[in-house]
């Protein structure tokens, strides 16, 4: 684990420890610090210069992806859970009703398969540079897509934004810019998982890649993230007031796996798929508690 010398905080990445410092602790932030190696730089042009080189770069990424990796996987057993909990038995007891469970990421751990590489193509063949507002609004803002509708804007010309502090389940009010900088890096990420040696859509995801470093697109850029975030506040605002939110005191990502009970009643209906279901269901929480086991420790670091 990586620890801050200037309060409890730890963190499984170096990446992590710095950008807890750069936030929370700016007297110790010297220009501008490489998100991987901490050296120093004098304009934020030259840090993203190395930072497209750096050494450290490489050993990071490669812990992130093994992280997402595992999370993607935890997503994809919580959908099957939700699936099997929601669908409706042969038999009713006591008539019964289970509430639906909705898991809303944190902003910033999304899974990195949330939108297929294939639906990722289409929108960067049909918009261009246009594709990072595109790919936000079907990510942040897509009914369809509840568990990423992670944060909204209630003032369009207010310095903030809200998001869910995973640790208090409660509304959080935080800066706009730091919140729009998240979605931007989130987007990065996505177009990066795009596999293709097709020239333009790799050109295009260059591009995308490159908007920070003209202040006037990358100001533009955060206008039209206000506007989709303030546009969709209500949506985002009703899905909060049915979701879960969960995450331990160590900011690990844990799924609520207590919701998930052996279903008693389930098991005594007549139909042979529902006697099936609270086997399935140990499974698959099985399953989700290994992966977690694994994030949660630092060996997928060393591997």
């Amino acid at each position: 684990m990586y620890k801050c010398k200037k309060c409890p905080s730890e963190y499984k990445t170096k990446v992590g420890l710095i950008n807890h410092k750069n936030k929370h602790h700016p007297e110790e932030k010297k220009n501008y610090l490489c998100s991987y190696c901490e050296q120093e730089f004098n304009h934020y042009q030259n840090r993203w210069k190395h930072e497209q080189t750096c050494k450290e770069k490489k050993a990071n990424i490669k812990a992130d992806e093994k992280i997402k990796n595992m999370e993607n996987k935890i997503a994809e057993l919580s959908n099957e859970l939700n699936k099997i909990k929601n669908k409706p038995a042969s038999k009713t007891i006591n008539n019964t009703v289970n509430n639906n469970f909705i898991c809303v990421f944190p902003l910033g751990s999304e899974p990195n398969n949330i939108i297929s590489q294939e639906n990722l193509k289409k929108i960067i063949e049909k918009n261009g540079l246009n594709s990072i507002l595109e790919i936000v609004k079907t990510k942040h803002f897509n009914p369809a897509l509840p568990q990423c509708q992670n944060f909204c804007v209630t003032g369009k010309n207010d310095a903030y934004a809200n998001v869910i502090d995973p640790e208090t389940k409660r509304i959080k009010v935080v800066n706009k810019k730091d919140v729009f900088d998240t979605v931007y890096n989130g987007v990065v990420t996505n177009v990066n998982s795009i596999k293709t040696e097709e020239p333009h859509i790799v050109e295009t995801i260059q591009r995308i890649k490159q908007v920070p470093m003209s202040k006037k697109m990358f100001k533009k850029l955060h206008i039209g993230f206000n506007e989709e975030a303030y546009h969709n506040k209500e949506m985002v605002q009703n899905t909060w007031s049915n979701a879960k939110f969960e995450h331990d005191t160590n900011n690990k990502y844990i799924c609520d796996l207590n919701n998930f009970s052996d279903d008693s009643d389930d098991s005594s209906t007549d139909s042979e798929s529902d006697n099936k279901k609270p086997f399935v269901k140990k499974k698959i929480i099985s399953e989700i508690q290994k992966l977690l086991a694994d994030i949660n420790s630092n060996s997928h670091l060393f591997i």
